[in-house]
């Protein structure tokens, strides 16, 4: 396959600002036949392994949204920033979105990405704001301090964070977790150790139960929104499983 592009201008999103970092442990997959035979390795910051952490959210999002979204909120300007609000807004038919992010330049290059796509995205004056108007909100940041407060939330609203994928790492904060009506893991086992479920349970905010994993709300959808006044939250730290049937995939298309 042909190599990675190279890395984009350092940003505020998941994952910006670390080009100059070893990657994470790539996901492999093994080809072999009569023409054939060796490896194929894919770094974990190309294109497609980021594509899996939005696609994931665009998923979460869709699930647990109210029934009417007419402003799709992106906390962060990064390229997660960029695949969650392409992906997200797809998923929901939502054609306006705010974003918010710490340098202004920042936001005007973020906005000039979408200039022309579909996707009318205009800049918000700051977070509270931004939570005051959309009902559903994606986080993608590598903030080490909430950025989102409960009492900015209004009812009927659905919060996925993709940012916190380290246990240092957090984005809402836990009195958020404890207000919500549904919380949502990619993993359990995982949101014990890092992401915001971990924040919330380390400081007695929430306990585990109740906590429901997206595989168990996908199979039964009796376990989510039950009413457009509920607020829901989507903790995804990124399990290793959608980078192994990316590569899958990739390989399958060799």
């Amino acid at each position: 396959p042909p190599p990675p592009p190279p890395p984009p201008p350092r940003g505020s999103g998941r994952g910006a600002g670390k080009w100059g970092k070893p990657p994470r442990p790539a996901p492999l997959a093994r080809r072999e036949g009569p023409r054939r035979r060796g490896r194929i390795r894919l770094a974990a910051r190309w294109p497609a392994g980021r594509g899996g952490t939005a696609a994931a959210g665009a998923l979460a999002s869709r699930t647990l949204a109210p029934s009417e979204v007419d402003v799709l909120g992106i906390v962060g300007t990064g390229v997660q920033a960029a695949l969650q609000l392409e992906h997200a807004s797809r998923a929901l038919g939502c054609t306006n979105a705010l974003v918010w992010g710490r340098t202004p330049e920042r936001v005007d290059l973020f906005r000039e990405q979408f200039a022309g796509r579909g996707v009318d995205v205009e800049a918000a004056a700051d977070v509270p704001s931004l939570a005051d108007s959309c009902r559903v909100i994606i986080t993608c940041t590598s903030a080490t301090e909430p950025l989102i407060e409960a009492d900015w939330v209004r009812p009927g609203t659905h919060i996925t964070a993709v940012g916190s994928d380290t246990p240092e790492k957090q984005e809402l904060d836990a009195s958020l977790l404890a207000r919500a009506d549904r919380v949502v893991v990619d993993s359990l086992e995982q949101g014990r150790l890092r992401g915001e479920v971990a924040r919330a349970l380390s400081s007695g905010a929430i306990n585990e139960t109740g906590i429901i994993e997206l595989g168990a709300l996908l199979g039964d959808p009796t376990l989510g929104r039950m009413t457009d006044d509920e607020i829901t939250v989507a903790d995804l730290t990124g399990v290793a499983v959608q980078d192994l049937k990316i590569a899958e995939a990739v390989l399958r298309a060799l």
